[in-house]
């Protein structure tokens, strides 16, 4: 016997997640994005120039820490 639990999760408030009902069921969306349009552009723009800059400090540490260079090619 196959025990299955379909909980009532209307009155849970959930952070960047939906809940829909189809045929009388509930479903979580998982993908539900609150920003769009410009933010969501402003956002991946911020989200490169923080990788780009984290990226950067990272490698003056390991320049300042070893002899060698930064990248290895390899031949």
């Amino acid at each position: 016997m196959t025990i299955k639990l379909l909980p009532d999760i209307f009155g849970v408030r959930l952070i960047n997640h939906s809940v829909d009902n189809m045929f009388d069921l509930p479903i979580v969306k998982l993908s539900t994005s609150h920003m769009d349009g410009a933010d969501r552009y402003i956002k991946s723009i911020e989200d490169r120039d923080l990788s780009f800059l984290i990226l950067l400090i990272l490698s003056i540490g390991v320049k300042l820490s070893s002899s060698g260079p930064v990248l290895y090619k390899k031949n």
